[in-house]
């Protein structure tokens, strides 16, 4: 697929070396200049704030979703919200108590899905778990911490009796662009078909980095997760096909 783009990338604090539009989206009435300025048709909304999802919401999601045009396009990247395997789109999660482990996060992304959907032309993409190198060929955050662990010389232990969706960014980044040009409303679950455990899943990112995988030991909970997201609409919908890494 060929597409003619213009395409704006914003940053709030490190651009890390690219041509991109320095904003921070709490400064609404700059933010709502800039999209007067160009006049979007598209908006991909891609910000995660561990610590500070819900006012990200609140303040500055809410905020475009008001000022924009009608007819632009608004694609928000949320998350997978832990329940029963299989979750399917139509699973509505409950946010969680203030001292869970990444409440903030989790209960912003709740309250970006809903705002989300008081627009019209709007999709909401649940990924699995974002992996891959960044666009200069660095390790993104978890292979980093793999390699610290690594040469820390410790073994580093993971569930192996777990299940987890993952995807690699370049194919999210491949399902994104469809999205913006199909006519698809709603919310979709974007992952590999193929479930990994967290063991497999670290040994996974251990072999893109070429390094001996021995000190990644294998470990069983007592109480596994299983946050596998169902696909069969992502399968369904997109011509883009999503790899699976086993």
């Amino acid at each position: 697929m060929n597409y003619a783009l213009k395409v704006y990338g914003t940053y709030r604090s490190s651009s890390n070396g690219f041509d991109l539009i320095q904003l921070d989206l709490m400064e609404t009435e700059k933010v709502n200049q800039l999209c007067q300025d160009l006049k979007p048709d598209i908006i991909v909304w891609s910000l995660a704030g561990k610590k500070d999802e819900v006012l990200l919401s609140e303040i500055g999601l809410s905020n475009i979703l008001k000022n924009t045009f009608p007819h632009v396009r608004f694609i928000y990247i949320s998350t997978t919200f832990s329940s029963d395997g299989n979750q399917k789109e139509d699973y509505l999660p409950n946010p969680v108590s203030e001292n869970e482990y990444l409440a903030d996060y989790v209960n912003g992304k709740i309250i970006g899905e809903n705002l989300t959907r008081t627009k019209q032309n709007h999709v909401i993409i649940r990924t699995g778990q974002i992996f891959g190198f960044y666009v200069e060929g660095k390790p993104d955050i978890r292979m980093k911490r793999l390699l610290a662990q690594k040469n820390s010389g410790c073994n580093f232990n993971r569930t192996a009796n777990n299940q987890i969706s993952i995807i690699h960014v370049e194919d999210l980044a491949k399902c994104i662009l469809e999205l913006c040009f199909n006519d698809f409303i709603g919310t979709m679950n974007i992952a590999s078909e193929i479930p990994l455990s967290h063991f497999s899943f670290y040994k996974l990112l251990a072999d893109m980095m070429h390094i001996d995988d021995g000190f990644i030991i294998p470990e069983y909970d007592d109480y596994p997760q299983n946050t596998v997201l169902d696909v069969s609409k992502c399968m369904s919908v997109l011509k883009t096909r999503v790899r699976d890494f086993i």
